[in-house]
């Protein structure tokens, strides 16, 4: 796989933290990450050449760079080891806790060090089921739905027709008698509203010898 070719680096400082000792006499370009973690430790020799992008990162450990050794561009030494001196690293090579004996010559893109980690593919065995329900609720469950009966399925009724209301014809009185009737009622009324006007007692004493003569002529 043909390497990367590399960015140049927007920082143009260098970054230094935690207990990192350089030498004077050392060349550092730009974009260089030295870190010491809390237990950890980082030595630059004399005359060590670090290219840009370099990262040193020391783990609960020390990681020492000899006099005269060169890292190439975005070389990463991550742990704790020792670089001989007047070794020569190729550029985005990685070191992990990988010690490198004096005047090595590493090639680019290498990667040096138990860098992976193992894994066990087998698959896991599957976990029991477990229900916070008592003992006998699934049984209690299935004889539940056994026991309840299957609808039967119902035939349509048939439609009874509703009986027709047969109509009553109901004589009317004769408008004749309907109207003398009437007459009398309110003839009636008129004699309790006014019990002393002689009017109305002589129209009601006529109106009865009308309504008696009536029935005598039709008989005629």
């Amino acid at each position: 796989m043909p390497l990367q070719p590399l960015q140049l680096c927007s920082l143009p400082d260098v970054r230094v933290m935690g207990n990192v000792e350089i030498h004077p006499s050392a060349a550092i370009a730009s974009g260089v990450v030295l870190l010491a973690g809390p237990q950890g430790r980082v030595v630059i020799g004399p005359g060590v050449c670090l290219g840009m992008g370099v990262i040193i990162n020391a783990i609960a450990g020390t990681i020492r760079i000899g006099e005269g050794a060169s890292l190439g561009p975005g070389v990463l030494v991550v742990g704790s080891c020792a670089i001989g001196a007047n070794s020569c690293i190729g550029g985005l090579t990685t070191v992990y806790e990988q010690d490198i004996p004096t005047m090595a010559v590493i090639s680019a893109g290498s990667v040096l060090g138990n860098c992976g980690r193992s894994v066990d593919l087998a698959a896991p065995e599957p976990l029991p089921l477990t229900t916070d329900q008592p003992d006998g609720a699934d049984e209690a469950e299935a004889d539940f739905w056994e026991d309840e009966p299957t609808p039967q399925p119902q035939t349509p009724r048939e439609s009874i027709p509703e009986p027709e209301a047969i109509p009553i014809n109901v004589p009317s009185p004769p408008p004749s008698e309907h109207l003398t009737a009437s007459k009398m009622r309110i003839n009636q009324l008129l004699v309790t509203l006014f019990p002393y006007d002689q009017r109305f007692q002589q129209r009601i004493q006529e109106d009865g010898h009308q309504s008696d003569s009536r029935p005598e002529d039709s008989n005629r």
